[in-house]
């Protein structure tokens, strides 16, 4: 059964597999990344409401980087992954070194 899919993957490029393994990976993670970001800045907008300035600031910092690390992790990442990203996982290259 590895074989075949060896030989399934070996007939694809490079630009298509690293498409479809980005795709795969963005699928799977992206809705738990996107709800995880979510709750975290709702919940850092209520801080800037707050009366006491460092609980404002601290909202302010936490906010910003939650969602600048959303928008690295769901659209700059993926692009570079789909140009310079893997083709294929260790196992699936060298099947010899599965019997070790």
């Amino acid at each position: 059964a590895h074989s075949y899919a060896v030989s399934i993957l070996s007939g694809s490029s490079k630009e298509e597999e690293r498409w479809r393994r980005t795709e795969e990976a963005v699928q799977s993670m992206g809705g738990a990344i996107f709800g995880s970001a979510l709750t975290t800045a709702v919940s850092c907008f209520l801080l800037l409401f707050c009366t006491i300035r460092i609980f404002v600031q601290f909202g302010v910092v936490i906010l910003m980087i939650t969602v600048l690390s959303c928008v690295f992790a769901l659209v700059f990442l993926p692009a570079v992954l789909m140009t310079v990203g893997p083709c294929r996982g260790k196992r699936e290259e060298n099947p010899t070194q599965q019997a070790a």
